[in-house]
């Protein structure tokens, strides 16, 4: 861990000329506060991207991860009027992105999940806190209000279990995860705004992200001793997958991203989208082959981003898990470093990365959490995915 902000290459600023005596103090103790909560942000083993011919050097990479995780830091909104009772981490502050649940309208609840993970490294406390707030937003029928966007909830409070066991705040939740995945599983598309798709849509990114949930909130039960809870998700995951296999796959075709039920028609999509399903462990071997035929069909090395476009966090980290357990190590680590030096190349943190011939362009809500989470994400990726390693720490969680 470095031992302060400024040995990341980072310190706050500010010009004490003529300033005030306590507005002198109040920036001191802010520089303090964070440099002391930096220190507390977990290091790499190592910064090297490995060996693309144009990899940022070592101490680029070191700076943009702690940079990553100094927009995480500015993105926390404390509690009141837009934080909520126990504070919000934003989408994005500077981008005013605001259509989150009413209490906290600056809050996404997918790239606001991914905050809290990091979160739990540094303030493990603070984050449990403001996740439990969110969580109390979820209504009788399951919904949390503002944009419907796939699930990492229970998956981010296991993450905040590990980081501080509580049964009590684990108990606490569990209504709520279970109401939501319930809702989610009657709604697996899409929903913003008057943008509401197709009632009748499935769209795999949500399925996948329901199912990958719906495991971590079956392990939640077994902490709890729950086992009735366990075996009826159980049973609810099996029903997802069975009919996730006949929505996205069918024979002689390459796996699609929307299926629409009322008339059998299928979307292909985006490819980065449909390869986050190798992630999955219970897939069938010619549907672990279909995805990796999909994903051979788009990755070239020599591309930004290996060719893929529309690269978001969790599109990009379960695809990266999903080559990995499906024993492409070697191509998950290529793709990992390509996109680090592309992300550190568009130099913007965004929601999504676009192609555009040989360039990046950062696309989205602009800045965003999910170029921060992606990027640190790949870096302890690569850091950690060497041959005494079943897997890197972060992609598990």
């Amino acid at each position: 861990m470095p031992p302060c902000a400024a040995d990341a290459g980072l310190s706050l600023r500010f010009t004490e000329d003529a300033a005030p005596a306590e507005a002198i103090q109040t920036a001191r103790e802010r520089r303090r506060s964070f440099a002391r909560w930096l220190e507390q942000v977990p290091a790499p083993r190592r910064f090297s991207t490995g060996a693309l011919s144009d990899s940022p050097s070592p101490e680029t990479a070191r700076r943009a991860y702690y940079t990553a995780w100094a927009q995480l830091w500015a993105d926390i909104l404390p509690a009141g009027k837009a934080g909520g009772s126990a504070g919000c981490i934003t989408t994005g502050k500077a981008s005013l992105w605001a259509y989150g649940a009413p209490e906290t309208p600056y809050a996404a609840s997918w790239e606001t999940f991914y905050g809290l993970m990091l979160l739990s490294y540094p303030d493990p406390e603070h984050a449990w806190d403001m996740y439990l707030s969110y969580m109390r937003q979820t209504d009788e029928n399951g919904m949390l209000g503002g944009e419907s966007l796939p699930s990492i909830k229970a998956r981010t409070a296991r993450q905040l279990y590990s980081r501080l066991p509580d049964r009590k705040r684990l108990s606490e939740v569990l209504p709520a995860l279970e109401r939501y995945l319930q809702w989610r599983l009657r709604n697996l598309r899409w929903i913003y705004l008057n943008r509401t798709p197709n009632r009748e849509e499935k769209d795999l990114d949500f399925a996948v992200a329901a199912l990958v949930d719906i495991s971590h909130l079956i392990a939640i039960c077994r902490e709890l001793s729950l086992e009735d809870k366990a075996v009826f998700w159980e049973e609810r995951a099996g029903w997802l997958f069975h009919n996730f296999s006949n929505w996205f796959f069918f024979p002689g075709a390459a796996p699609a991203q929307y299926y629409y039920s009322d008339s059998g028609r299928r979307e292909a999509g985006i490819p980065l989208v449909v390869t986050k399903a190798l992630c999955l462990p219970q897939l069938l071997a010619d549907q672990r082959q279909a995805l990796l035929t999909l994903f051979d069909s788009v990755f070239d090395p020599d591309l930004p981003f290996g060719g893929f476009s529309h690269v978001k966090m969790e599109n990009m980290s379960y695809t990266l898990h999903g080559l990995w357990i499906s024993g492409r190590q070697d191509t998950a680590r290529q793709l990992a470093a390509i996109t680090v030096r592309d992300i550190i190349r568009s130099g913007f943190f965004a929601e999504e990365y676009l192609l555009s011939g040989a360039d990046v362009l950062p696309s989205g809500v602009r800045p965003a959490l999910f170029g921060c989470a992606l990027l640190i994400d790949c870096l302890w990726f690569l850091s950690h995915s060497s041959e005494e390693d079943t897997f890197p720490p972060f992609l598990l969680n």
